[in-house]
């Protein structure tokens, strides 16, 4: 899961490169911009070509996070049933073992979603970074 965290994080500095590679091609001629894009230095615009937001909600619908969760199943499922061993079958105290379950697969998955909210904050801040450019009138000025 940790390499699929930093792949996605490397595919988004990939992304910032291509972007600026399109700026430079788009301000050589001035034609050039219909084909390459806007002159912004933004993250918005690398991640545009992922079709992702940076809403607080776009970190959870990434493949790490699935791996997260189908490995956060295995292993509460895995606690539960060595809780069951140790006390002895399932029929001796079965909402326990699968609240112990339940518990370990949360903990499980809220440290994972810590980790990786804090790896995508290193590269791409949230909220981003706004445009000093937007919000400008005609004459330059707010």
């Amino acid at each position: 899961m940790v390499r699929l965290v930093d792949t996605g994080v490397q595919n988004i500095g990939c992304l910032r490169s291509m972007a600026q590679v399109r700026r430079y091609y788009a301000a050589l001629v001035p034609e050039a911009q219909q084909f390459f894009g806007s002159e912004r230095d933004d993250i918005r615009e690398a991640l545009a070509f992922l079709a992702v937001g940076r809403e607080g909600l776009a970190e959870l619908f990434t493949i790490a996070t699935m791996i997260a969760v189908v490995n956060s199943v295995v292993g509460s499922t895995g606690v539960s049933m060595l809780f069951v061993h140790f006390i002895g079958g399932f029929d001796q105290q079965p909402s326990m073992s699968v609240g112990l379950g339940v518990l370990v697969g949360l903990m499980q998955m809220t440290v994972f979603v810590i980790y990786q909210h804090r790896r995508y904050q290193a590269v791409v801040p949230f909220p981003p970074p706004t445009d000093p450019e937007e919000g400008k009138n005609d004459r330059g000025t707010r």
